[in-house]
């Protein structure tokens, strides 16, 4: 999971990208929100391994 502040959202996307192709699978809200945005984002926090802020 990627937490960030929109002002940086390019550079996230970029580092998605970047660990996707390293074969990381990547939680990021632009990608990945189901049902509400709270939940959603709960949810990747406890399945996440790593959280990155």
């Amino acid at each position: 999971m990627i937490s960030y502040n929109r002002s940086v959202t390019a550079m996230c996307l970029k580092l998605r990208d970047r660990l996707k192709a390293l074969r990381y699978n990547v939680w990021l809200d632009v990608d990945n929100i189901n049902g509400g945005v709270l939940e959603s984002m709960a949810e990747a926090v406890e399945n996440s391994s790593i959280v990155l802020i």
